[in-house]
């Protein structure tokens, strides 16, 4: 082989193996290639977010669909060390020459990273979670007791055995994951943060209604048989033998954990207290101002921000009475009057039917709002928006609707998901303000 050829290969091997030092352990010649690489990192180090994302679950790819995702002080800590990596890796494109969507993306993940840093000191009052950034992570809303069954019978794909293989993997994972959560309560407990008793109550009645369900209506025993029959893959003797194994999971697997938790519960109650203000957090006061910066991206105080919300809560009083008046309603009182239309059965739906009406109403607000996004949004119409009724077991404590993203590859839609315990909670005036809020043009599509 010629000279030229041997030393052209070697300059490119050289130049290739500088290329992946500099984007696995380096600096990416790109501040894009950096930010991937570090997504990459904290996605990698989180299976049920990777799930949720919905781009390799029952691939060649997938990994981690029979893992979930650790919660305990250990992986705290690994976030904690990403977090600086994270902004050293940044701080590095200070100065470049960067083009205009570069620059942005700088600033963005500088304040991301560095944000995050400084809350650090608040262990165990804070966590980065796009969702639930609260100081308890058992709680009633979005606690890890609820989250991990919602995560199981709602993102967990069922195509085959094999992702029957990992459902029960991840079965019998809840006592390590049970585990974290402990030892994470305990390190909160030591530290003074401890939540208040309605918290605590809310959160261990939903325990107690999980264990106190018969496991054939339990919510992980019925989800996998609607999905594997829904697969089609499995003929019926095969569904039966692996509910059995489902059955045997949730039996000697999932229980004891979620009963171990409970007395956990059961003896907080006696450390809890009625006060529910960050107030009574040790370093509360700078906690509350560390919130403020991390939802408003501001320097306000919290007085100004409190000013604030006053000036605009009556703006919106004033509004809320020029439309009264145009009614001919009363005027004086804006709340009450608006508590009195909410309540008013004129605005309700009636008959045995009422819940699929709703539900119906609901996804024809969207549907119509949805065709219309493109004139609108240079991202067009999501492929499908669908309205979905929130499971039993999750209703008694859960808001009245929220929103989920859909999959990244197609296979799940966005979802606006809707509480329908109690049909008198839906009033018709209202239906189109929460279904723009909730799904378009807002969560699910801002999610999207």
């Amino acid at each position: 082989m010629p000279f030229f050829i041997i030393l052209i290969l070697i300059i490119l091997g050289l130049c290739l193996a500088w290329l992946i030092y500099s984007l696995v352990w380096g600096t990416p010649p790109s501040i894009n290639l950096a930010v991937e690489r570090l997504s990459l990192k904290m996605i990698l180090n989180d299976p049920e977010a990777l799930t949720t994302l919905g781009v390799i679950d029952n691939t060649l790819l997938d990994f981690h669909s029979g893992q979930l995702t650790d919660v305990s002080p250990g992986a705290a800590q690994r976030k904690h060390q990403l977090d600086r990596e994270g902004l050293a890796l940044i701080r590095r494109y200070q100065g470049r020459d960067l083009s205009y969507q570069q620059q942005v993306t700088y600033q963005m993940m500088h304040w991301y990273f560095e944000h995050n840093l400084r809350g650090h000191r608040f262990s165990y009052h804070w966590e980065p979670n796009t969702v639930f950034m609260g100081p308890y992570p058992v709680n009633h809303v979005f606690g890890v007791q609820i989250d991990l069954i919602n995560f199981l019978t709602t993102y967990h794909q069922i195509k085959g055995q094999r992702s029957a293989r990992r459902y029960i993997q991840r079965l019998n994972m809840i006592p390590s994951k049970i585990a974290g959560l402990l030892e994470s309560l305990n390190l909160r407990q030591e530290a003074g943060v401890t939540p208040p008793r309605f918290v605590i109550e809310k959160s261990l009645r939903q325990i107690e209604n999980f264990l106190s369900t018969p496991i054939e209506e339990n919510p992980l025993y019925t989800s996998f048989t609607e999905k594997a029959k829904a697969s089609a893959q499995f003929p019926e003797f095969a569904i039966a033998r692996w509910q059995d194994r489902v059955k045997d999971a949730i039996e000697n697997e999932v229980y004891l954990p979620y009963r171990l938790l409970q007395n956990y519960l059961e003896d907080s109650l006696a450390l809890a207290s009625d006060e529910d203000g960050v107030w009574k957090l040790p370093n509360g006061d700078a906690y509350y101002d560390f919130l403020l910066r991390n939802h408003t991206t501001t320097e306000a105080s919290p007085e100004e921000i409190h000013r604030l919300g006053l000036d605009e809560v009556e703006a919106i009083e004033a509004a809320i009475r020029e439309v009264l008046e145009d009614l001919g309603l009363p005027t004086e009182n804006p709340g009450a009057q608006l508590k009195a239309l909410m309540a008013d059965s004129q605005f309700h739906f009636t008959g045995e039917n009422r819940r699929e009406m709703i539900q119906r109403d609901y996804q024809d607000i969207l549907d119509e709002i949805n065709r219309k996004m493109p004139d609108v949004f240079s991202f067009g119409a999501l492929d499908e928006i669908v309205v979905e009724r929130l499971p039993e077991f999750r209703e008694p404590d859960s808001p009245i609707a929220y929103g989920e993203a859909p999959a990244i590859d197609g296979s799940r839609p966005g979802r606006m998901w809707i509480n329908l315990r109690d049909p008198n909670n839906i009033y018709q005036w209202g239906m189109r303000t929460l279904a723009y809020h909730e799904g378009i043009p807002g969560h699910v599509y801002q999610l999207a």
